[in-house]
């Protein structure tokens, strides 16, 4: 008898319920992460460049990520869902690239790695950025992706690239 009880009440609640519409794939939204609200209401934004009103984006996995980078600009790839009146609600994120770092200088982003006693990032084009003055943390990152905020300095024979702050890419 319970099952005749429940079954009902599970067709009803997926009538009820509202299917997601989506608008065009693979439109890009750019600017700076700033994060809204506070406990069950947190809001992941995108401050975008000449307008008034933040994108915000859906809570997806790869928006938890883009949170990590509260503050930095970033290049947001996605789509709108619409609501039942077909207005944009939220950006869904489906990659994202860092374009500027607080500081405002472009980030180092890419993989740790150790050669002997030094140290470089290597992106995913394969090209690699030696650093230098690597702090114990960030020597622990090694093999994994992390964002660098570096400064290029120049040495009596090359020039090289300081550490100013890092992270583990999200």
């Amino acid at each position: 008898m319970v099952k005749y009880l429940v079954y009902p009440m599970v067709i009803l609640a997926l009538s009820a319920f509202d299917f997601p519409l989506y608008a065009e794939e693979g439109e890009q939204v750019t600017g700076a992460v700033r994060v809204a609200g506070g406990g069950f209401s947190q809001e992941i934004q995108v401050l975008t460049e000449g307008k008034d009103t933040p994108v915000v984006l859906c809570d997806t996995p790869e928006a938890g990520r883009v949170k990590k980078l509260a503050a930095m600009t970033v290049k947001v790839t996605g789509s709108w869902m619409l609501n039942k009146q077909g207005q944009k609600s939220c950006f869904t994120t489906k990659s994202f690239v860092v374009t500027k770092h607080i500081s405002g200088r472009e980030p180092l982003v890419g993989t740790l790695v150790k050669n002997n006693e030094s140290f470089a990032i290597k992106n995913d084009d394969g090209k690699e950025y030696k650093i230098t003055e690597v702090s114990s943390g960030l020597a622990k990152l090694a093999g994994k992706k992390v964002i660098v905020d570096a400064k290029s300095i120049n040495t009596s024979n090359k020039k090289v690239l300081k550490v100013v702050s890092y992270g583990e890419f999200p």
